[in-house]
């Protein structure tokens, strides 16, 4: 406005940098907020026409926002009407990164529609980044109608990093046999030793409560040494997860099994000190605190092992 009251135009390209300046939140827009309509009124205002960079610009806006309905609206009426719009693939995955826990599934399918209709080509970057979104909204059997696409496309093995993400997102929505289902699908194409594809579906074992299963695939990775043993995060994740559900003994014979086969993850402070929490709710407190003191300083806090020290010292 300051600039318009001096009789300064706007360059398109500082319209761009404004609607720019709007960052991905997972956290919806305040209604009290600048909004990227708004700002819009004002460029066009101040004579920049909402074409090209500066309409893209303007819809990725929307989307980072939280307003992806009102993206995908304005995106499907310049792309009907002329408004010299080129999306590329680029555009379209920055569209679906801004995707949020709570889009509705049809969103992103209606803006992988619109990639055809704009005749954008599907990259493989474009494809992770879709079955991604709906993994994020734990849609899990839409990402899969995609990754059948991919794999046709570009090959199982450029998919793995996909087929992983919806393994998992297959568990977290309790449906055990859908991930089993990709699982087997992706081990009996080449990939049974994949420790990326097995982390995934020792994650999905344990979101099911499928300790049996867990287990199975767990002894059996470790005696063909392709334990994901690198992989911190998903042993925490199991571990905690065996715990809460008391299943101390189990998560011993992890720890013990990475310490047999002397990987390094086997002593990790975290991953011991989560042990030591299992131990606790199991109720074997001898071993539970002779675990704690060998750990001694190096426990890890960040386990939230300090909340299970109270029945430790009861216990003594």
């Amino acid at each position: 406005r300051d600039m318009r009251a001096m009789g300064l135009k706007i360059e398109e390209r500082t319209a761009c940098n404004m609607f720019r300046s709007y960052k991905v939140s997972e956290v919806p827009m305040s209604n009290r907020t600048f909004a990227p309509q708004s700002m819009l009124s004002e460029i066009v205002k101040s004579g920049v026409h909402p074409t090209g960079d500066v309409r893209q610009s303007y819809i990725i806006a929307l989307a980072n926002v939280g307003q992806l309905t009102a993206a995908v609206m304005d995106l499907k009426e310049a792309l009907k009407t002329g408004s010299i719009i080129r999306p590329d693939a680029d555009f379209f995955v920055t569209l679906l990164k801004a995707c949020r826990t709570k889009t509705r599934f049809h969103l992103i399918e209606s803006l992988l529609a619109l990639v055809e209709l704009a005749r954008s080509e599907f990259t493989i970057e474009l494809y992770e980044h879709s079955i991604a979104a709906f993994a994020k909204i734990r849609c899990p059997e839409k990402g899969l109608l995609v990754l059948r696409k991919m794999i046709v496309q570009f090959g199982l093995r450029k998919s793995i990093d996909s087929c992983c993400q919806l393994i998992v997102a297959f568990g977290s929505r309790g449906k055990f046999e859908g991930a089993k289902e990709l699982y087997t699908y992706v081990c009996g194409n080449g990939h049974s030793k994949s420790r990326r594809v097995i982390g995934a579906f020792m994650r999905a074992c344990v979101s099911t409560q499928k300790v049996d299963e867990l287990m199975s695939i767990f002894r059996d990775a470790a005696s063909r040494n392709v334990l994901p043993d690198k992989d911190v995060d998903t042993f925490a994740e199991v571990l905690d997860s065996l715990g809460t559900m008391r299943f101390c003994n189990e998560a011993s014979e992890i720890i013990d099994t990475l310490q047999s086969k002397g990987l390094e993850i086997g002593s990790s402070p975290h991953l011991l000190s989560l042990l030591v929490m299992a131990l606790v709710a199991g109720d074997m407190m001898a071993e539970a605190l002779q675990l704690f003191l060998s750990i001694g300083d190096k426990c890890n806090n960040a386990s939230g092992i300090g909340l299970t020290l109270s029945r430790l010292v009861a216990e003594v």
